[in-house]
Order: structure tokens, then C-alpha cells, then sequence
């Protein structure tokens, strides 16, 4: 029998959750470590060889031959440089003069 007392669920999720979030590679690993956590980090150890045999049969996959059409267009014609909102009102007030409407600025 175990010198340790039983866990109850709680406590158990919460040393799985603690095991998720401060994993450690095997390398690094000390043995003080309690048997959940421990338990926690070799399901997460097969996970990750899991993953790395996923993307080795994923990189054997020969991708298709691009078939979009790239083109570049010609650059857009120089317009007028942008104006600032100065010239803009004394344009709009002059407009307005002419018109006959005014407003305040």
C-alpha cells in the first residue's frame, strides 16, 4: 500500500491541470514528482510521439502543382496628393459663397 492518502476527484484534476501547464521533457524530470503528475506527463509524452508521427506521414504527402494565375497589374496613375482638412474647408466655404450658404467653421 501507498504511504500517500487517496485523492479525491477535485484535487486529482487539479494536479493534471498542474501537470498540463508545467509540463517537462523526461530529461528534466525529477522523481519527487507525485504519481498523478507523473501519470499526467507520460499520457502527454504519447500525445506528443502521437503528433510527431502525424506530421512525418503528413510531410510524405506530395502537394499539387500550384495552379492559381499570379499576375502583377500595372502601378495606378499619380493622382492629386491628398489634401488637408484646411484646404478642404476653405474649398467647401468657397463653394458655399458662391452658392449662396454659409456656415460656420
Amino acid at each position: 500500500m501507498s504511504d500517500r492518502p487517496a485523492l479525491d476527484l477535485i484535487e486529482e484534476l487539479r494536479l493534471r491541470r498542474w501537470a498540463r501547464t508545467h509540463y517537462q521533457p523526461p530529461a528534466f524530470r525529477e522523481s519527487v514528482l507525485h504519481p498523478v503528475v507523473q501519470n499526467e506527463f507520460e499520457a502527454m509524452d504519447a500525445e506528443r510521439a502521437e503528433l510527431v508521427i502525424e506530421d512525418s506521414r503528413a510531410q510524405a504527402i506530395v502537394p499539387l502543382q500550384d495552379t492559381r494565375i499570379l499576375r502583377i497589374d500595372a502601378a495606378h496613375p499619380v493622382g492629386k496628393p491628398p489634401r488637408s482638412k484646411s484646404g478642404i474647408l476653405r474649398e467647401m466655404a468657397r463653394v458655399e459663397e458662391e452658392v449662396g450658404i454659409g456656415h460656420d467653421f
